[in-house]
């Protein structure tokens, strides 16, 4: 009874080696089918690597050939540019002749320095004219008046003040006008032979200081072609 026993617990114990055994070799299957599984993927990946390589090859090809192309038109390029800076060069020189031509054609032309009426006419329709020939003279529609001024007289004067005009051609006819500037310097200074003072001369000679007296445009309102240059008149300013 106690071999029997014994007998039946080997039989256990072999029983239980072989399902032990039974499931090592299921982990060893499911090992090995989930090595399978990692060999696909990885061929799956090595796959995927070696048509990346066949597309940077695909691409490094395309790359030269762009670099060839790149190069070819570099050159091309280069003799563009040279014909461009020749085609420059070609138009600079004709607007230069063109902007010479149109000084050419400016020539021609007269042009009057300021608007007004002409008097003292010397030249005639067809009349052939050497540079610096005087061909007319021409009286400024702006009216003015230069006073000549004591320069004892300037203290109290200054622009803007208001003018009464009288002109000896219109008798006691009044203008209105105003101060507009004084001269930078006497009117003896801008004579063809200015006086010098420091010969020793010791009379104090009280000197003329020229002053611009503007007409007010209502107040000369049909007077104005009438008004006309080198007309004696008698200028009062309105001290303030």
């Amino acid at each position: 009874r106690a071999r029997l026993a014994q007998a039946k617990e080997g039989v256990t114990a072999a029983i239980a080696a072989v399902a032990q055994a039974q499931e090592g070799v299921k982990q060893a299957e499911a090992q090995v089918a989930q090595a399978k599984v990692g060999v696909a993927s990885a061929q799956a990946k090595v796959a995927v690597a070696q048509e990346g390589i066949s597309t940077a090859e695909a691409k490094l090809a395309a790359s030269k050939g762009g670099l060839q192309q790149a190069q070819a038109t570099g050159e091309q390029t280069k003799v563009s540019r040279s014909q461009y800076d020749a085609a420059k060069a070609a138009i600079a020189q004709s607007e230069a002749a063109v902007k010479d031509a149109q000084l050419q054609l400016s020539y021609t032309n007269i042009t009057a320095p300021a608007a007004g009426q002409i008097g003292r006419k010397s030249v005639e329709v067809g009349q052939r004219v050497q540079s610096g020939t005087p061909l007319m003279a021409i009286v400024s529609n702006d009216l003015w008046v230069i006073a000549n001024f004591k320069e004892t007289q300037l203290a109290n004067m200054k622009p803007g003040q208001k003018v009464e005009i009288k002109l000896d051609a219109f008798g006691s006819r009044k203008f209105e006008g105003r101060l507009d500037s004084f001269s930078p310097a006497s009117g003896a200074q801008f004579s063809l032979l200015p006086p010098d003072n420091a010969t020793g001369n010791f009379t104090k000679v009280v000197q003329r200081i020229p002053v611009k007296v503007v007409f007010d445009a209502e107040s000369i309102k049909g007077y104005e072609s009438r008004i006309a240059p080198g007309m004696s008149a008698t200028v009062n300013v309105e001290l303030k």
